[in-house]
């Protein structure tokens, strides 16, 4: 279905119709769109969409001259695209996020398609882990390399995805890997060195490139997901997850639903491109951490509420809080009314559950990344206050 290749710390996954070049460390993945679209070209294929995304750099300053400014990669993306896509930031500015560049040269219906790929960035790895990753071996070494694989639990995630690896070891640490199953890629990078200790994973399994995604593929997503965070236990992680709205109703809350249960999120942002194709990136860390409150963003209005006259069904029980999904509050909020098509379509993006519901604050609505206009604020303010009366008649 299609060919993988390890270029040293970087992988190339070319499908018939689909290139996705992954790199890590000083290279220039910007460089290569001239040479793809030209090859491209020389069998007659024109270009549908280009993505070029990256997280914040843990070291900006020893970065090529062509990474070190947004500024310096925008201008490098509009002009390998001949002008067209546009730029955004998904994630805190000053934190974790994504730089991500969307250029769509011909109109998609993302509807009708399946496809998806899920990223997970994890950092400060504990020592157990990281010595997996040593090895006395020269670097090639096939034997080293598959050491690393079978003692590090990814055999064992391959074979869940009834995969082949293609596995390479570096001397004295370090470890690349690509995944084949069936038509189903991962890619795995590792750096295991104390003071910088990080692996990636990436993966499209359970996707479909031939249409809309039928049944549910949450299980596999939570099941995939579970299997990596055990492989490398990280102390905090950034995730990502890129799909057609084909794939939407199979994936549900997955993997997010998943990771919520074993770390605390820090920040979820999501952002819905204009073509149904949507990009969530959500930042998990180990240790509890207070989570401030964004700046209201909007200037101060005068908002008079929605007249609702809709019955309040009891929604929650305090010890049954952590237990509504996005999926289930969603529906609640629809059924009682009050919040435009639009807003709800946003709190279906952030994957909104119980308990981010009842945590959340005026300012938090306001979020002008969330992009809720004041009636959608005011409502949800009354709708959160009717879950806290509910709950305490029910108490």
């Amino acid at each position: 279905e299609f060919d993988s290749f390890l270029l040293s710390e970087s992988s190339l996954i070319v499908y018939d119709r689909k290139v996705i070049l992954k790199t890590c460390g000083n290279t220039v993945p910007i460089r290569s769109i001239g040479t793809v679209l030209n090859l491209a070209a020389s069998v007659d294929l024109q270009p549908e969409w280009l993505c070029y995304s990256r997280k914040n750099f843990l070291s900006p300053v020893m970065q090529p001259a062509e990474h070190q400014s947004k500024e310096a990669e925008i201008a490098l993306c509009r002009d390998a695209c001949g002008g067209a896509g546009d730029a955004y930031v998904l994630g805190q500015l000053n934190g974790d996020h994504w730089l991500l560049y969307n250029t769509d040269f011909q109109w998609t219906e993302c509807s009708t398609r399946g496809d998806y790929q899920l990223d997970i960035m994890m950092y400060e790895l504990p020592e157990d882990v990281r010595q997996v990753f040593h090895t006395t071996e020269p670097e090639g070494s096939q034997s080293g390399a598959e050491a690393m694989t079978r003692c590090s639990g990814l055999g064992a995630v391959a074979a869940s995805m009834g995969g082949v690896v293609d596995d390479y070891c570096f001397a004295p640490c370090g470890y690349s890997c690509n995944i084949h199953a069936a038509d189903a890629y991962a890619m795995v990078h590792v750096t295991p060195q104390e003071e910088c200790s990080y692996a990636s994973f990436e993966s499209n399994f359970g996707s479909s490139r031939a249409g809309a995604l039928q049944g549910s593929v949450s299980d596999i997503l939570n099941t995939l997901v579970a299997s990596v965070l055990q492989v490398f236990k990280p102390q905090r992680f950034t995730m990502t997850l890129f799909l057609d709205e084909g794939a939407s109703a199979a994936i549900g809350a997955a993997p997010f639903e998943e990771v919520d249960r074993r770390y605390r999120r820090k920040t979820y942002t999501c952002t819905r491109f204009e073509q149904d194709y949507a990009a969530t990136i959500g930042v998990y860390t180990s240790a509890p951490t207070p989570t401030p409150t964004p700046p209201r963003s909007r200037a101060s209005t005068s908002v008079e509420p929605k007249e609702v006259s809709a019955p309040v069904v009891p929604p929650i029980q305090e010890e049954e809080e952590m237990e509504w999904s996005s999926d289930r509050l969603l529906r609640w909020l629809s059924s009682q009314g009050g919040v435009s098509k639009e807003g709800l379509e946003s709190l279906e993006c952030m994957r909104l559950d119980g308990a981010m519901f009842l945590a959340a604050s005026d300012n938090d609505w306001r979020n002008e990344e969330l992009g809720l206009d004041d009636l959608d604020v005011v409502r949800l303010m009354e709708l959160k206050s009717q879950f806290q009366v509910a709950r305490s008649l029910q108490n």
